[in-house]
Order: C-alpha cells, then sequence, then structure tokens
C-alpha cells in the first residue's frame, strides 16, 4: 500500500513538473498573480489579526466572558474556552483552527473536543468579508449582511454538532505567549497561508489558460470559489445579477474552499480536519439558503430561477444527509474522522 501511494505521488510529481516545463510562462503569471493577491487581500487583512488573536486568545483562555457564554455554552464550548469563537469569528480563515490547534497542542482540551471545535470556530473574518464585498456591491448595508448570515449559519452549524466531552478549560501557566511569540507564529501561518494561495493561483491560471470557455461560465466562477475564496469572489463580483452575486459570495465565505482546508490542515498538523469538512458542508447549505431568503429582501426580486430552486433542493439535500452522517458518529467521533 505504501510503494503504491509513493508511485502515485512520483506519477503526479512528474507530470506537474512536464506542466511546468511546457508551460512556464503560466505558472510564472500566477504566481505573479499569487503574490500579488497575498500583498494586497492576505496579508494586510490575516496578519494584524493573526498576531492580536493568537495573543489574546493565551490571555482570555482563563478569563471569564459573561457577555457571550450563554451562546457558547448552548454550543456545549467548554467554560473558559470563549475566546475560541469570538476569535474565530473576527480573525478569519485559518485563525479559528489555529487557536484550537495551540489549545490541544497545550493539552487544555482533548483530541475530540478539538475536532468538534473545528467544524464551527474556524470562519471568514469581517475584514476579508467587508473589504473584498465593498468593492462588489454599491450598498453598504451588504457586508453587513454577508457577515451576519456567515455568523448565524456558523452558530446554526455548532448547535447541530455532536456535543464535546470536554466541560472545562484550565489553561497551565505555561500556555500564555509574550507578543513576541505571538509574531513569531503568526509569520510562521501567514507563510503557509500566502504559500497555498500562490499555489492555487497557479492552478486557476493554468485552467484560465488551457480550459477559457470553461473557466469564464457561471460554472467556472463556481469551481473558482470552491479551490480558492479570493479568487472565487474576485470572478463572483463579474456576475451582472446583483442577487445571484450576493448569494455567491455568502456562500463562498462559508465554503472557504479547497485552499481554506489546505490551510486549515497546515495549522492543525497532527489534529488533522476532524468535523470541520462536515461542519464546513452544513455552514455553507444554511448559508446558501439564508442568502437566498435575504437577497429577496434586500434587491427586492420576485423571481426564482429553476436553477436556484434545484440548488436549494440538494443544499436540504446534502444538509439532511451531512447531519444523519454526524448524528450517527456520537460518541464515536474519533472513529469516524
Amino acid at each position: 500500500m505504501k510503494n503504491k501511494s509513493q508511485t502515485l505521488q512520483i506519477i503526479f510529481s512528474t507530470v506537474i513538473l512536464i506542466v511546468l516545463l511546457i508551460d512556464t510562462n503560466t505558472a510564472t503569471a500566477g504566481v505573479r498573480d499569487g503574490i500579488e493577491i497575498c500583498l494586497n487581500v492576505i496579508i494586510p487583512s490575516l496578519f494584524p489579526f493573526f498576531i492580536i488573536t493568537t495573543y489574546l486568545n493565551s490571555i482570555l483562555s482563563d478569563y471569564k466572558l459573561p457577555g457571550i457564554r450563554y451562546l457558547t455554552k448552548k454550543l456545549h464550548i467548554p467554560e473558559g474556552g470563549e475566546s475560541i469563537l469570538l476569535l474565530g469569528l473576527v480573525g478569519g480563515y485559518p485563525i479559528g483552527a489555529k487557536l484550537i490547534a495551540d489549545l490541544y497542542k497545550a493539552e487544555e482540551i482533548d483530541e475530540d473536543t478539538a475536532r468538534i471545535l473545528l467544524g464551527y470556530c474556524n470562519n471568514a473574518g469581517p475584514s476579508f468579508i467587508f473589504g473584498i464585498s465593498s468593492a462588489a456591491f454599491a450598498s453598504p448595508i451588504v457586508p453587513f449582511a454577508l457577515w451576519f448570515i456567515h455568523i448565524l449559519s456558523a452558530v446554526i452549524t455548532g448547535f447541530l454538532l455532536p456535543k464535546p466531552k470536554c466541560k472545562k478549560i484550565t489553561v497551565h501557566q505555561s500556555a500564555g505567549k509574550t507578543i513576541t511569540q505571538a509574531m513569531r507564529n503568526s509569520i510562521s501561518a501567514s507563510i503557509s497561508v500566502c504559500g497555498w494561495v500562490i499555489i492555487f493561483k497557479i492552478i486557476l491560471t493554468y485552467l484560465y489558460c488551457w480550459f477559457p470557455i470553461l473557466i469564464k461560465s457561471q460554472f467556472g466562477i463556481l469551481i473558482t470559489g470552491i479551490l480558492e475564496l479570493s479568487n472565487g469572489c474576485i470572478a463572483a463580483a463579474q456576475i451582472p445579477d446583483t442577487e445571484i452575486r450576493f448569494i455567491l459570495f455568502s456562500t463562498f465565505f462559508a465554503c472557504g474552499g479547497l485552499c481554506v482546508l489546505l490551510q486549515t490542515v497546515s495549522v492543525t498538523s497532527t489534529l488533522g480536519t476532524g468535523l470541520y469538512v462536515h461542519g464546513k458542508i452544513l455552514q455553507t447549505g444554511f448559508s446558501f439558503l439564508l442568502a437566498c431568503a435575504c437577497g429577496k429582501v434586500l434587491f427586492l426580486s420576485s423571481q426564482t430561477s429553476n436553477t436556484m430552486i434545484i440548488a436549494m433542493v440538494l443544499s436540504v439535500v446534502t444538509i439532511t444527509f451531512t447531519l444523519r452522517y454526524v448524528n450517527n458518529c456520537g460518541n464515536r467521533i474519533k472513529n469516524h474522522i
């Protein structure tokens, strides 16, 4: 089995190398565009949050936050872990996952609890949501609506996921971080995130170059958003129908895409993805349905296309089957993820 895996890796790497040799210019253009996105979007919106959330989490983990304790209690987040939800909502991908991984490494929470929390405590931050949606929508209300839907869909997902075993987080004295340590960790995490963004920008550049008819269609925009969040939103911003654009933005924010999934894996290390994928499927479905309802109010639309109806039905079916799987996991989550 190991030899077969190694053979596949060698074949895959060889194919990639051949593609790079055949069309080096496309790869170069992808790297250049990826670096530009990192410099103009990713680093400005994430790096400051990486530093402050990493530092704040070490302080807030043993600090009572009565204002949100009622909500976190209903979501079964262990007492003392209120900052996980709070910072996971305002920090942006993959800060929530990194905070959970840090607590797990410090042995503040057990493995099962960490894997469950990954399902709904890793979300797009307001700096990214407001920054990228403000340029795509004329109304200043739209970014607030998108952020509200994103938070609400994450909370709904948290209510539906299994209950963690851990009841309380007791912070060890060694768990605290200085601002210098937080900055070092943030630089490392930012480099990892930017690396994945550049890699996916190269992939998307090849798709644009080699399959222009597919990638410039509406289906191509959907593929772009599933692969990488930033590029998906940039592509969706070109759609003339404001309501469809709003729904796609909301869906992409909740989904995160394959790039965010790999970013999450890069910061969680041996913890793995846990219920992250299952949680994102649920959150994406709820976010899509909420955006469809909200879009009718915001843009005073009364028409619903057949494609939209089919997408709604598929969302409900996907949510139902995902919930059935998650509920079947029960107390044996470790054996199923």
